[in-house]
């Protein structure tokens, strides 16, 4: 009877214990955040679970929350999408997909969520930017086209590169220290039309992230900025598509699935159709004795990408752009035509491993090519430049508690480059001035990063990067450099946080370039023995704050960059003149340091921006100036945008920018004087220029957009009519200033010289009426 009682108490201690074990037992919640309309993932959805648990969707919209009871309650939001409360029973991991529903114009009035904000507070993450085609497509737009870049430079520490450009210049940087991503490929030229608008079709782009600092250890390769894009993926559940139609170009967007709910495809192009009124106008006039003829240009571009869920842990990924720049001139015996353009393919393969795992695995390809083809009587001139491209890169991301989340991969970069290809022939010589060299070199990365939450307060992530390059040409010559990573984040409230980072990049391609643009007479060149790898160091500091229930965001960060091995082309030298290019390039340092003010509201029916930059930016070179210091081209001391958007009813929208930014550094000459010959006999007037460069400064920079989009309810879909008004005062902005004689009648020579400026873009006005069906 004893034995029966003791058992009966070892049974009822052991079930008591079991149940006090199963109490405390957890379990991981991992999956998928999507548009519930489209199918399309939802990259950086919020996603918060009972317990204090939070996390963000990736770049592929999977989350995963670990240590969750068996009941647990999911809190789903993400910005212009109604927010899910979603409760579960949980008995083991779980994996499931959330779909989140478009909030309707009415209910986007009166509803306040301020956890996207909160959350960028709350991460570790600064210097970073995002964009959406949805935000770009209310804002003013130059000749009534969408551009994307454009819209990033109206952030702060972001700068156009010139009046009309797409280009941009981060935080002191070169316009080549961005690193361009379309779905992982490098673009290596990211504008049209000589740089006024870019390459990223705002109708297949899903959204933009640019890293101005704190990079994160899995991007490398360039100095100042990652702008990562990411396409649309396609609508799995219907047919369906965008149409647009604009002053200077047209675009096209199809949609819809391969397999329903399981795998779909998009297909976008645009064109610029002024070539056909160019040749109407040519067409008419060439008869005349006066007949001046203009230039033919356009340029188009595609993309396509399909997508396809193979099982619920394994997803594929494949997607392509193709663009060109073609222009054509022909007068008389004189016949000049080239083209410029990008190619890009990425196959990505997603992987689950389990709740805690996911990976992600990219091959991609990148071309860039220019051709340039001059007739002059009957010389022929040809010049070629052709970059190939192709990368692994293998990512994994490691959750290892909802406090610590690690990140390591790797990534290898194969290149073939022929470089400076100079033919000139004629009917009775062929004369070859610089045989075409044929480069190949690669270029590798490891990474690993760590971001974890040490108490309450304090979050760090910390990186490492080892990066290399290995350039075949020159007796197999190789170097492999260290990118350490760091950054901070302490909360002193919970709308208000500290931020600081540390990071060293390493660039190893660099743009040769007289200009300063991303044109088509620039070429890239790679690393050697004698042309060392560019790299910098940025140090970052700042605070975010959340005010008005959540409704504004306001961001203040300070920054200093060094830069070493800075490439610049010395003064008077042509890098195509001889066969020894790396005789005309100088080498030197830079620095740049500033502030940076933001403050954002990104709901209700008035919405918008300001930001502010005060910024310095030097250059010195040993053989520029004796080594003084100078003032960078894009050095600008203040840079003001704002941007407004005003929704006066569910169907019209007004929108506003402006812009100011203090004027460039340029260099003028500050005399001239009188050069002959022995004999004193033809004179030349020479410029005198000063010893040192950007001794002048253009006038500040300033201008207003507006716009007006209405929109349309069709039982096919929606529509609307955008009408836009470029420079609304017609400020006359400076693109480069010039020196002009003064002359009195039949004068031999000048009495003086005068500057002039150059200005561009007068008002423009600008209409586009787009479909979506």
């Amino acid at each position: 009877m004893i034995r029966y009682r003791a058992l009966i108490i070892i049974l009822l201690i052991f079930t008591n214990f079991h149940d006090a074990i199963s109490q405390y037992k957890t379990y991981i919640i991992s999956g998928y955040v999507k548009d519930a309309g489209s199918g399309e993932d939802l990259i950086g959805a919020t996603v918060a679970a009972s317990g204090n648990k939070v996390t963000v969707t990736n770049g592929y919209g999977f989350f995963s929350i670990s240590e969750v009871a068996d009941s647990v309650t999911l809190i789903v939001s993400y910005l212009g999408y109604k927010t899910q409360t979603l409760r579960y029973n949980i008995t083991q991991n779980m994996q499931v997909v959330i779909d989140l529903q478009q909030l309707s114009a009415q209910i986007q009035e009166i509803e306040v969520r301020g956890d996207s904000y909160r959350e960028q507070v709350k991460a570790t993450q600064m210097s970073m930017t995002s964009i959406t085609s949805k935000d770009a497509k209310l804002i003013p737009a130059f000749l009534g086209e969408v551009d994307l870049l454009k819209v990033l430079q109206l952030k702060p520490g972001i700068q156009s590169s010139s009046e009309g450009f797409s280009g941009i210049y981060v935080r002191g940087g070169g316009a080549d220290q961005n690193l361009f991503l379309l779905d992982e490929a490098i673009v290596y030229n990211p504008s049209h039309l000589f740089g006024f608008f870019s390459v990223f079709n705002s109708d297949a782009v899903k959204n933009i992230d640019l890293y101005k600092g704190g990079f994160p250890a899995q991007y490398g390769g360039r100095l100042s900025s990652i702008v990562d894009v990411k396409m649309n993926e396609g609508n799995k559940y219907k047919y369906g598509g965008t149409a647009g139609i604009g002053l200077i170009s047209s675009r096209l967007m199809l949609e819809g699935p391969i397999v329903k709910n399981k795998g779909s495809f998009i297909i976008a192009g645009r064109r610029t159709y002024a070539d056909v009124f160019t040749r109407l106008i040519n067409d008419m006039n060439k008869d005349s004795p006066r007949y001046n003829p203009i230039p033919d240009y356009y340029f188009y571009d595609f993309n396509i990408k399909i997508n396809y869920e193979i099982t619920p842990r394994n997803r594929l990924f494949l997607g392509s752009y193709y663009g060109n720049d073609v222009f054509d001139f022909q007068r008389n015996r004189i016949n000049a035509n080239f083209y410029w353009g990008n190619r890009t393919t990425s196959l990505r393969w997603n992987h689950i491993f389990g709740p805690k795992m996911f990976s992600n695995l990219s091959f991609t390809y990148s071309r860039y090519e220019i051709e340039l083809n001059n007739k002059f009587f009957e010389i022929e001139f040809t010049l070629g430049n052709y970059l190939n491209n192709y990368g692994l890169k293998y990512d994994i991301e490691y959750v290892l508690s909802s406090k610590n989340t690690l990140k390591f991969g790797l990534q290898a970069l194969t290149y073939q480059y022929t470089l400076g290809s100079i033919d000139a022939q004629s009917s009775t010589q062929n004369i070859n001035f610089i045989d075409a060299k044929n480069l190949f070199f690669q270029e590798y990365a490891v990474y690993v990063s760590d971001d974890v939450e040490l108490t309450t307060r304090l979050k760090v992530n910390l990186g490492l990067r080892m990066s290399g390059f290995h350039n075949f040409v020159d007796g197999k010559w190789h170097t492999a450099n260290l990118e350490p990573r760091a950054q901070a984040r302490y909360m002193l409230t919970e709308n208000f946080s500290l931020k600081a980072s540390y990071t060293r990049m390493y660039q190893y391609l660099l743009l040769v370039s007289n200009s300063g643009q991303l044109l088509p007479n620039d070429f890239w060149y790679p690393s050697t023995k004698n042309v060392l790898p560019q790299y910098a160091d940025q140090a970052a500091t700042g605070y975010n704050i959340v005010f008005g229930n959540g409704k504004y965001l306001f961001t203040n960060e300070y920054f200093y960059k060094w830069l070493a091995h800075q490439l610049d082309v010395k003064s008077g030298v042509t890098p195509f003149a001889n066969d020894d290019i790396e005789s005309s390039f100088a080498f030197g340092k830079g620095w740049a340091y500033g502030a940076e003010f933001y403050i954002e509201k990104k709901e209700g029916r008035f919405k918008g921006w300001i930001g502010y930059t005060l910024a310095w930016n030097w250059r010195q070179f040993p053989d520029i100036d004796n080594n003084t210091p100078y003032f960078a081209r894009s050095d600008r001391r203040h840079d003001i945008s704002i941007v407004l958007t005003y929704d006066i009813t569910k169907r019209l929208t007004l929108s506003a920018i402006w812009v100011y930014g203090s004027g460039n550094a340029v260099t003028l000459p500050t005399g001239r004087y009188l050069l002959g010959d022995l004999n004193g006999t033809n004179p030349l007037i020479v410029p005198d220029y000063p010893s040192n460069r950007g001794n002048y400064r253009l006038a500040p920079y300033h201008r207003m957009d507006v716009a007006l989009v209405y929109k349309f309810t069709h039982k096919w879909g929606n529509s609307d009519l955008t009408f836009s008004l470029f420079n609304l005062y017609n400020r006359r902005n400076a693109f480069y200033i010039y020196i002009d004689e003064i002359k009195e009648d039949n004068a031999a020579f000048p009495t003086g010289f005068t500057a002039k400026q150059v200005s561009l873009f007068p008002l423009l006005p600008g209409i586009s009426y787009n479909i979506k069906f």
